[in-house]
């Protein structure tokens, strides 16, 4: 399974990683909920909709995943929108 590591742990108390733990698709009306777990069992949760969701929708459904995994596409895309810190994206799909 891939994960995040992170470049600078978080502290109190220590956050090193973050794993994808769920990812919700609905169609309509048009939302992606996530939620990621980090190392010590503590979740970050969000979601997307309106037209952003449309365009993640989209790009979801016509995307190639055997280059890219969908894991590693989600917490790439949340770090470019600022839910997770910087890191490395570690692991398998």
């Amino acid at each position: 399974m891939e994960q995040l590591t992170l470049t600078a742990p978080i502290s109190s108390p220590s956050v090193t990683l973050y794993k994808v733990q769920r990812l919700t698709l609905t169609v309509s009306p048009p939302v992606i909920d996530w939620t990621m777990i980090d190392n010590n069992g503590v979740t970050l949760s969000g979601a997307y909709n309106g037209d952003v969701a449309v365009t993640l929708l989209n790009q979801l459904n016509t995307g190639d995943c055997r280059t890219v995994s969908l894991q590693r596409k989600i917490i790439l895309r949340l770090q470019a929108d600022g839910y997770l810190a910087a890191g490395t994206v570690e692991g398998t799909p």
